[in-house]
Order: C-alpha cells, then sequence, then structure tokens
C-alpha cells in the first residue's frame, strides 16, 4: 500500500468484516459454498458448449483434409 492515509481505514474496514463473519459464520459459509457451486457449474457448462464447438470445427478440417 502507497497511500498511508488509506491505512486506518483498510484496518477498520478489515476489523468490520472479522466482526462480521464471526456474528454469522454458518450464514456466511453456506452462502460463500453457494455461490462458488454456481460458478463451477457455468463453467462446466461453458467448457462442454467450447469442447462440442472444438470438436465439429476439428471434424470439418479433417473431412476438408481427407
Amino acid at each position: 500500500m502507497n497511500r498511508i492515509d488509506l491505512i486506518p481505514a483498510t484496518i477498520i474496514a478489515c476489523c468490520v468484516l472479522h466482526n462480521i463473519c464471526l456474528n454469522h459464520p454458518d450464514e456466511l459459509i453456506n452462502m460463500y459454498e453457494e455461490e462458488g457451486r454456481n460458478f463451477v457449474v457455468a463453467n462446466i457448462v461453458e467448457d462442454i458448449q467450447v469442447n462440442l464447438q472444438n470438436n465439429l470445427h476439428a471434424k470439418e478440417r479433417f473431412y476438408e483434409i481427407c
């Protein structure tokens, strides 16, 4: 951190976040895990779509060459 005038505000923000996590640990963990699962599912679906497109393009190129 280059700006020392922001250090106190950053420390206070970290302390507030820490206290929130201490007061509601289970709710926050469940929400965090659910959000992470949504991203994983979205990435898997996207990967499948990209792989299908790549396979189709590869087959087209294969038949062009042969």
